[in-house]
């Protein structure tokens, strides 16, 4: 046994043992059994020096693993992930098909172009000049079920767009595609919702329902975006109240709004570097930016400094009481026509390599 090397597949005869009490492992999943062997069989010897070693320390990098992906793979989290997604899509399938009455169909991916939407991959035919499209919104197939009498499908669909990949956006991915007919919001929500709590994986406990909710305008102004990530606790705070109070200012510009957000006490200094990243996004954005350290001794003293040349001492004076501006902060304010303040402080939050 100790001539064969690791990862080599085998087939070993014996006895299925508990272990005695005081040698059992509760680590792992075999802890409580060993096996008394009678005879054991190689069945696919591995290389002696793999790529990469299948142990959860000092693991390999994530460029290596990917390279020899079929030995990743055998990593316990790597199959649980595939064992976890399986469960969830079976889930999925008898809650809609046996729960809700929709039914599996699907639909072809190799068709003719539809105008619109993302962007298309083409795959050539045999005729000269003549390709298909990778569909990735495929309408057409939508209102023939729907003529045809079939009120209501869903599938598990393969999509493909040709775009540049972004975080929330790769080349090809897999979504869950419903379609429904005489239908409204509240219920489309309702049936996402019994479809999460139906198939979400035990091991991440439970969902409560129904879901928060927040409509698009609170979003945008609490957030900047229409898919705000909650766990993100810095709000915009709108303060055009108080830089309108500069009412020259505020009279300049159609659709007038000030925006801010308030870095408590940063720990690294980010200022320079805020102020060379957004620069480049101010001329995009058009709109008007402040980054101001609250670096004096007291805020007194902020509200008389530099900034007084760009507001006048009430509309500082505001600012520092209603935002509660304390030493050592870190004040980021955006002001100018309101869509290019959102958008402004959007593309701020957004700034991952930003640790606050």
């Amino acid at each position: 046994i100790e001539s064969i090397p690791f990862e080599s597949a085998l087939k070993v005869t014996g006895l299925v043992l508990a272990r005695p009490i005081g040698m059992k492992n509760e680590t792992i999943a075999t802890g409580g059994i060993e096996v008394s062997m009678k005879s054991l069989v190689v069945l696919n010897e591995a290389k002696k020096n793999l790529p990469i070693e299948i142990r959860s320390f000092n693991r390999a990098k994530e460029s290596l693993r990917l390279e020899y992906r079929y030995l990743d793979l055998r990593f316990s989290d790597m199959q649980r992930n595939l064992r976890t997604r399986s469960k969830v899509l079976m889930k999925m399938r008898e809650y809609l098909i046996n729960h809700c009455g929709f039914v599996e169909v699907e639909t072809p991916t190799l068709f003719r172009r539809t105008p619109g939407g993302a962007q298309e991959f083409v795959v050539p035919s045999r005729k000269p000049g003549k390709f298909y499209s990778l569909v990735q919104s495929p309408q057409q197939f939508k209102q023939m079920l729907m003529v045809g009498g079939i009120d209501r499908y869903f599938q598990v669909a393969r999509c493909y767009r040709d775009e540049a990949t972004r975080p929330d956006r790769q080349p090809e991915f897999t979504q869950l595609d419903i379609e429904l007919s005489f239908t409204d919001r509240e219920s489309i929500m309702s049936l996402v919702e019994g479809i999460l709590v139906n198939c979400w994986p035990e091991s991440n406990g439970t969902l409560s329902t129904p879901f928060q909710k927040m409509t698009y305008d609170e979003a945008m102004e609490k957030y900047g975006s229409d898919k705000p990530d909650l766990r993100f606790d810095m709000q915009l705070q709108n303060v055009t109240n108080l830089v309108s109070l500069n009412e020259e200012m505020a009279k300049a510009t159609p659709g007038f709004a000030a925006y801010a957000l308030v870095l408590k006490h940063p720990k690294s200094n980010i200022k320079n570097q805020l102020k060379k990243e957004l620069k480049m996004l101010e001329k995009d954005l058009k709109a008007q930016l402040v980054v101001s350290k609250i670096a004096a001794e007291t805020v007194m003293d902020w509200v008389e400094g530099p900034l007084k040349n760009l507001f006048t001492s009430v509309v500082l004076k505001a600012l520092a009481a209603n935002l509660h501006l304390e030493p050592e902060d870190l004040l980021v304010l955006s002001f100018g026509k309101k869509s290019d303040c959102v958008s402004f402080e959007k593309n701020l939050i957004g700034k991952e390599n930003f640790q606050f």
